[in-house]
């Protein structure tokens, strides 16, 4: 379906500099953004960047004005399998996953929500100034300067067989996934 909704960015830097995972923030604010449109009907979603120096961590924040969470289910959302209506497409991995990938990444995800008004995703992730540093002592440092970037390339073109029988899922995973790997539909 076609979006009914006003998309927003906030953001009072013109540029942002910090070192992470591009793909996994990707998944995980494209993940955020994907949701707040499924449950906002003609409203507005809000995705906002706010460096925070004193904290050392990138706040992020996606917020919408739709139908809102309920406060019993507030606390199960980042559960597996948790949806929040069973008749909206999805198969309720995709905030769980959003939570792994934020903690992997050293920081923190959270929501807040008021039922029938709308609802704010919050995520952190380590951030500091970023320095200059020239090519060559990069170089001398090596090409992988943090453990998750190295354990990444350790793992590129790796074989994935993926059980899924909803053609839309397995075309995200294959989306997702198939950058760096190779997928297979069993």
């Amino acid at each position: 379906r076609r979006s009914t909704n006003q998309f927003l960015f906030e953001c009072e830097r013109e540029v942002v500099e910090m070192r992470t995972d591009v793909q996994r923030l990707q998944q995980v604010v494209i993940n955020l953004l994907s949701n707040a449109d499924k449950f906002t009907k003609e409203g507005t979603i809000t995705l906002k960047l706010e460096p925070d120096t004193a904290r050392n961590v990138a706040v992020f924040s996606v917020t919408d004005t739709g139908c809102g969470i309920p406060l019993d289910k507030q606390k199960r959302v980042f559960e597996r399998f948790e949806k929040l209506n069973e008749y909206a497409q999805g198969t309720g991995l995709g905030l769980s996953i959003c939570k792994s990938i934020v903690e992997r990444l050293g920081g923190k995800i959270s929501v807040s929500s008021e039922f029938g008004k709308g609802t704010t995703f919050t995520f952190t992730l380590p951030y500091t100034v970023a320095e200059s540093v020239s090519v060559d002592s990069e170089k001398k440092n090596g090409d992988e300067t943090s453990e998750g970037m190295s354990s990444a390339a350790n793992t590129r073109h790796a074989c994935i067989l993926v059980a899924e029988d909803t053609d839309s899922n397995f075309d995200l995973l294959e989306a997702i996934l198939g950058k760096e790997h190779r997928i297979i539909r069993a």
